[in-house]
């Protein structure tokens, strides 16, 4: 072991100590075994005994701990160090030296300065290798690395020390610091909630050093940390290994609670049973083979073996009846003999309650309980109320009831509301009316009875009898509710007499499912998180939240079914077909939106309680479905009367005003339409959904609005266009229907326009999606493209070339070449008469028209008359500087050519008449005005002129159209009004214009 080193130096003149006192070299450490003591609970609906109690194995292998000193080194401390360097400058190599360089260290060790003592046991390492100081050295490094918890390093220098040590004593002291180092470390990583590393650090030890006094400590530990992970399986390997391997450690009975704990967990109850029975038989004498005992026959019971777990409880009754469970496990065994019907169980776990808890004051309650419930077990129930009624009536009696009294009592007042509420569930509803009515007032009666008891318990204030109370209230209204459902139905006379009957009764259901047993299950739940409380009630209870409004949903939507069983359509058409349509939404519309209002209740109940259970996903899927089939209904009306055949007699002023009342007439179904949609996506959006309803809900949404919109565009342009006059009206009258005409339609294009825009915030909110955004938005782009247009830079490819624009003379003028020169009296270019027979090379393509001045028809060979010489300018306007600049040219004749001022030849040869020189302008064509000006000679009268040609690439800010959703805009091209189809409106969209999509 490592011991701290206490001395005391006397210092003189020239004599550097006079004493020198050792007690030992540093110890260092720490407590090496994790203390986790969880408590475990004694429920009978607890699930999980938990056991692990390791406070016996505190501190078993732990060492000593370095005391820090605050402030660092004192003064003596400081002096003392001082010493030990001036010793070791003066003597280096005495024998002392050694001795001087370890009281160094470890003043700096005790000092908690580690990183400085390290440095100067490595010296001695280097200094003194093969001898006794660098084995002590070694040690020291390898702790000085375990106290700062660098346990790598530590483990590191604890290897070399085994390397180093020459006797089994030091060898064995190295590997048991290494596996303390490990432990460490993985004690390091539990704290950091890093459970895989940690488990794996535990069974380290157990592979790398398993005869360490802390293997098995380590093992367990690796198990819990398994546990921590929910890798149940693997933690139960563990645990079977640590019995197995390690047979004498006080470990075993933990370890086999665990493997029984794990096996609860996979809810494999048979083997938690069994492994549980293994800790009683095994280690009778532990502190767990009570519990173990308790927990097996739990298991038992939820393994549905009732008489197992009947006889494992009335066995830890009698081999623990010291225990202050012993009355309550007895109790529960007569409880379970009474299920199965062993009324001989039953008959003997009552008389040994009776003669081991009768006389006692504070079980006096229990006994009387217990009789009155082995009564109601066995069908007795009127002899079961008076026990249970006893049982009461003496809790009353007592002064100062204990706490088991109490909870009895709550028992009792439980059991009592039980028996009247299954009395209740007894009774079927018959369909005569006489014995409808008395059965109803019957079962009516019992309700209040079985709420009154239930409610009373809830006054004993203990808080598993109130859960399990509050849930059976809310459990016999639904029971209540599905009694009435259930009732016998008469033979109806007509399908109306049916709807009536099956509405009272979807009615009722709703009132005690959702006004009353929802109301107390959330009452629980809400006591349940208030008092952090989650049994098995309370988890019952928030399952109930969901499944009964859901339920009450269902019986409104079989109403639906039942009604649309008597609207066939057949072959009816037009309004007709638009008749019984809304006929039939009359009927069944209340009921589609009283389901739609439940399945709500059920999505904000469940996202309120974070209960997203079955019945949750099916409302989900449930209330889109139906709101967008509610919506259809409504679209159904909008299309058949739209698509209604106008009458063929009907001039185009009759057809006008027939289609403008028909949009005016339509326009309340389709507000109907578009709320039902938009109830669908805005639901959805609400509650996170995402099904084929709600996609489908989008795309309507649009075409509906969109087809509203089209048909107003429409009629629009028909006013403006074509405006259809009635017949026989004078030219004044017709100048007036001209003045309303375009009155209507500008009302009708704001209207189409501001629904177009509607459509697209739609899209925004993700209400809308589909091919109708994309041809609203073009709609709208077709009129407002600066507006709706994506501002895109492209290069845009422009061009000066011959034409009129260009202004010449003949006179000879000054400063013509001249930028600011004004051209503004000159004449226009005219095409220029030349030999076409003789191809013009060099330019891009076909080289321009010649261009050139004179008297006379240019078109006329004999009378025109060219000028010798002619002066040339072109003004010509560029939004940006442009990115290329190529000017191609030929003449007929000697040239001088200038842009902007500047000159760019002066001269050209005569060759260039059949073959354009060309030039890069790049730099010199300007942002804004730019000008070119020629000079050029004629050679002849037959074939003179100029052929100018500048090609620019110009990057300008374009508003392109980019509907939603498109990545890449469309091109101009595209969306033009004479290549864009919209799609085809039956009654409305020209024939020859729109093709039908």
């Amino acid at each position: 072991m490592f011991h701290r080193v206490n001395f005391f130096l006397f210092m003189g003149t020239l004599s550097l100590f006079s004493a020198l006192l050792f007690a030992g070299c540093a110890n260092s450490g720490g407590k090496l075994i994790k203390n986790n003591t969880p408590e475990y609970r004694k429920s009978a609906d607890s699930v999980s005994q938990t056991l692990i109690d390791s406070s016996n194995l505190k501190n078993k292998f732990s060492t000593e701990k370095v005391q820090s000193i605050p402030g660092g080194l004192s003064p003596a401390s400081e002096l003392m160090i001082r010493a030990c360097d001036n010793y070791i400058s003066v003597n280096p190599n005495t024998p002392k030296t050694a001795e001087v360089y370890t009281i160094k260290a470890s003043m700096l060790y005790n000092n908690r300065l580690f990183e400085q003592s390290r440095n100067v046991y490595m010296e001695i390492i280097d200094k003194y290798p093969g001898t006794s100081n660098e084995l002590e050295a070694t040690k020291m490094v390898a702790q000085a690395f375990y106290e700062e918890k660098d346990f790598d390093k530590a483990q590191e220098w604890y290897k070399k020390l085994s390397n180093v040590a020459v006797d089994g004593a030091d060898k064995q002291e190295a590997f048991t610091r290494i596996a303390e180092s490990i432990f460490r470390m993985a004690e390091k990583y539990e704290a950091e909630s890093r459970f895989k590393d940690a488990a794996e650090q535990y069974e380290r030890i157990t592979l790398e050093y398993p005869d360490a006094k802390i293997a098995d400590i380590s093992l367990f530990n690796a198990g819990l940390s398994y546990e921590k992970q929910a890798e149940w399986s693997h933690a139960i390997l563990v645990f079977q290994r640590l019995l197995q391997k390690y047979t004498s450690s006080q470990l075993l009975p933990k370890a086999q609670f665990r493997i029984a704990k794990s096996y609860e967990k996979l809810l494999q109850w048979d083997l938690a049973a069994e492994s549980y029975l293994k800790v009683t038989a095994g280690y009778p004498k532990s502190e767990l083979a009570s519990v173990s005992l308790y927990n097996a026959a739990f298991c038992f019971e939820n393994a549905d073996k009732l008489k197992e777990a009947g006889a494992t409880f009335e066995k830890m009754a009698q081999l623990f009846p010291q225990s202050e469970d012993a009355a309550d496990v007895l109790f529960r065994a007569g409880e379970i003999y009474g299920k199965i019907k062993d009324w001989e169980s039953v008959g003997r776990v009552s008389r040994l309650f009776t003669e081991k808890f009768g006389n006692d004051e504070n079980r006096v309650v229990q006994a009387l309980c217990m009789t009155g419930i082995a009564y109601y077990m066995q069908n007795k129930e009127s002899e079961a109320i008076l026990q249970l009624e006893n049982a009461l009536s003496t809790f009353a009696r007592l002064k100062s009831p204990s706490s088991m009294n109490q909870f009895y009592a709550a028992k009792a007042m439980f059991t009592i509301g039980e028996i009247r509420h299954t009395e209740m569930n007894k009774i079927q509803l018959s369909s005569a009316k006489g014995l409808y009515k008395k059965q109803l007032g019957q079962k009516s009666d019992l309700l209040d009875k079985a709420l009154d008891a239930y409610s009373r318990v809830v006054k004993f204030n203990i808080s598993e009898w109130t859960t399990r109370s509050v849930f059976e209230i809310g459990q016999a209204y639904e029971d209540f509710a599905m009694g009435i459902f259930k009732q016998e139905r008469p033979s109806f006379g007509s399908i109306e007499e049916r709807i009536a009957l099956e509405l009272g009764i979807a009615q009722a259901i709703e009132n005690y499912f959702i006004n009353k047993a929802v109301h107390y299950h959330e009452q629980n739940v809400k006591l349940g998180i208030k008092e952090k409380i989650e049994d098995k009630y309370v988890m019952q209870s928030r399952q109930k939240l969901t499944y009964l409004p859901y339920a009450a949903g269902e019986n409104y939507l079989s109403l639906v079914e039942i009604a649309k069983s008597t609207g066939e359509t057949g072959q009816l058409e037009g309004f007709a077909l638009i008749a019984r349509k809304l006929q039939m939404l009359q009927k069944i519309a209340p009921f589609q939106e009283k389901s739609i209002d439940l399945f709500l209740k059920c999505l904000e109940l469940g996202s309120t309680y974070q209960e997203l259970s079955e019945h949750y996903k099916k409302a989900s899927a449930s209330i889109t479905k139906i709101s967008f089939v509610v919506g259809e209904t409504y679209a159904d009306v909008v299309n058949i009367a739209r698509d209604a055949p106008i009458p063929e007699n009907f001039d185009p002023y009759e057809r006008f005003v027939y289609q403008t009342k028909l949009l005016k007439q339509v326009e309340g179904y389709e507000d109907q339409a578009l709320t039902n949609y938009l109830k669908s996506t805005k639901i959805a959006e609400a509650y996170k959904i995402d099904d084929p309803s709600v996609r489908d809900s989008q795309n309507k949404i649009a075409q509906l609005l969109f087809n509203k919109a089209r048909c107003m565009d429409l009629l629009c342009e028909t006013a403006f266009k074509k405006p259809p006059y009635p017949g026989n009206i004078n030219e004044t009258e017709k100048e007036e229907y001209k003045v309303r005409f375009e009155e209507i339609g500008l009302k009708f294009q704001e209207q189409a326009f501001e629904i177009y825009k509607t459509i697209l915030d739609f899209t925004k909110q993700k209400y809308a999606t589909g091919e109708y955004v994309t041809h609203a938005y073009v709609r709208l782009y077709q009129n407002f493209p600066e507006e709706y247009g994506s501002g895109e830079n492209q290069l845009i490819q422009s061009s000066v070339s011959s034409g009129s624009q260009w202004r010449c003379t003949s006179d000879t003028v000054d400063n013509w070449e001249k930028f600011e020169f004004s051209d503004t009296a000159w004449e226009k270019a005219q095409k220029a008469i030349y030999n076409d027979s003789v191809e013009i090379n060099g330019f891009p393509g076909k080289a321009p028209l010649p261009m050139w001045l004179g008297s006379g028809n240019p078109a006329e060979k004999e009378s025109y008359h060219p000028e010798k010489t002619v002066t040339f300018r072109r003004t010509f306007t560029t939004t940006e500087t442009p990115d290329s600049a190529l000017f191609f040219f030929a003449s007929k004749g000697p040239a001088a050519v200038f842009i902007n001022g500047e000159i760019l030849t002066s001269d050209t040869s005569a060759s260039m008449g059949f073959k354009a020189r060309s030039w890069d302008l790049l730099g010199k064509i300007r942002k804004g005005k730019n000008v070119i000006a020629i000079q050029a000679k004629s050679r002849s009268t037959d074939d003179n002129g100029i052929f100018p040609l500048l090609l620019m690439s110009i990057r300008t800010q374009v508003s392109l159209p980019k509907p939603p959703g498109y990545e890449e805009p469309l091109s101009l091209e595209q969306v033009t009004e004479d290549v864009y189809k919209f799609p085809f409106i039956k009654n409305f969209s020209p024939e020859q214009k729109e093709a039908k999509q």
